[in-house]
């Protein structure tokens, strides 16, 4: 995957006067091999979710998973506005990550992936020339925001996605010389990767908080990529259905992988089964040294941040 970058001006200064309980630690794995101080030998890898961040640390050969941890921010000035995407100021957020340690320490590469609900996907040769008209036909974008392209594969699809300004400010300034990745590239090399070799079509739906994407392969061919908006897990069934139908499948014979940080909810889950063929949750990478302290953790929550030691 090429990498794709910007460059901004230094963000504002942060304030440290800010509740510490508006940031929740979901969980921190480290293996009894890490060392901080062997930063030339690993590569980290973050997630910046739109109310949360994810970080991947590994073994720059082996890929060995060494540290893995993961943050929700429980505050209400986080909610999703009516675009359900990035909040209008982004201090607080950028103010807990910067709090995280693994931020500080150094690595032999810093991958950085940035989840949007604004995103399109085109053929590469179209988007390097039209990216602003296909992203403005699809979505209500501000000033204040910046698109970002990047190409899935060589002379494949390329992904579009929209990011505040304040987003790309505040990570230059963490991460100086960081690889920017859109989330929804890796999503797509992710379930490309795990569809290989295989004939059928087979849905791969990611969840996020308050939108999901989905994303159709048959064979080696991206036929569909899509991301939709939902407050119930009804609004995803109709969704899913209406794609399934747009394509010419069957849902009650239709194959669905599911993942992503909100893929475990009952009622959705539940819901996709009683209509679809098959639904099963995304297994791990299978590039990666996972290592028994990982036990316990379900993969398929963090599939993107996974398989971000497996872009480049």
């Amino acid at each position: 995957m090429a990498a794709a970058g910007f460059s901004a001006a230094a963000p504002k200064p942060l304030n440290n006067d800010l509740n510490p309980r508006t940031v929740e630690c979901l969980f921190t794995k480290v293996d009894p091999q890490f060392a901080a101080t062997q930063g030339f030998k690993y590569r980290l890898s973050v997630l910046l979710g739109l109310d949360g961040f994810s970080f991947l640390v590994t073994h720059g050969v082996s890929r060995k998973i060494m540290c893995m941890s993961s943050y929700v921010l429980t505050a209400a000035d986080l909610e999703f506005g009516k675009s359900n995407g990035w909040a209008t100021d982004g201090d607080l957020y950028f103010e807990k990550l910067s709090l995280v340690d693994l931020v500080h320490f150094q690595y032999q590469r810093i991958d950085v992936a940035l989840v949007s609900n604004k995103f399109t996907v085109a053929p590469d040769a179209y988007m390097a020339d039209h990216s602003a008209t296909l992203m403005s036909a699809a979505h209500e974008l501000t000033a204040d925001e910046r698109i970002l392209v990047e190409n899935v594969y060589p002379d494949g699809p390329s992904v579009a996605i929209s990011i505040p300004d304040y987003v790309r400010a505040h990570c230059d300034h963490l991460f100086p010389h960081a690889h920017y990745h859109a989330a929804s590239t890796v999503f797509l090399q992710g379930i490309m990767r795990h569809h290989r070799g295989s004939e059928t079509r087979t849905l791969y739906i990611h969840f996020h908080r308050r939108f999901f994407e989905i994303a159709a392969l048959e064979g080696t061919e991206l036929i569909f990529m899509n991301a939709f908006s939902y407050s119930m897990p009804e609004d995803i069934l109709y969704f899913v259905l209406f794609v399934i139908e747009q394509l010419g499948m069957t849902a009650a014979q239709q194959s669905v992988m599911i993942s992503g940080p909100y893929c475990e909810t009952a009622s959705l889950s539940s819901q996709l089964r009683t209509y679809c063929g098959s639904v099963q949750y995304m297994p791990r990478p299978e590039d990666l040294g996972y290592g028994e302290v990982l036990s316990g953790i379900g993969f398929h929550r963090y599939l993107t941040l996974l398989n971000m030691p497996l872009c480049e």
